[in-house]
């Protein structure tokens, strides 16, 4: 199981803490390679406001692995930030696949 870090400046509900840690933990399906996960929501950073940020890093031997992504609601936030985040992971997967070929 990766553990799963979530830090935000507001309450994010337990089922959603659940579904973000579910959903980061069948990225081991793919590889076991991942050490951690920090999910980091972020509310206006000035130039969009109303806008909630995520930003997920994976850990990983390497250069981290990180996705994010903005949306009005913090779940949109975060799954726009995961999908680019599993997307860069299974790229270099299939590198790391293809090199040692």
């Amino acid at each position: 199981m990766i553990q799963v870090l979530i830090e935000a400046p507001f309450e994010v509900a337990q089922s959603v803490q659940q579904d973000i840690k579910n959903r980061v933990n069948e990225l081991q399906t793919y590889t076991n390679r991942i050490t951690k996960a920090d999910v980091f929501f972020k509310l206006d950073d000035g130039a969009k406001p109303d806008v909630v940020l995520a930003r997920v890093q994976l850990r990983v031997p390497g250069p981290e692995i990180v996705g994010s992504d903005a949306a009005e609601d913090y779940l949109p936030a975060f799954i726009g930030a995961f999908n680019k985040a599993k997307q860069q992971l299974l790229k270099r997967k299939d590198i790391r696949q293809n090199h040692h070929q």
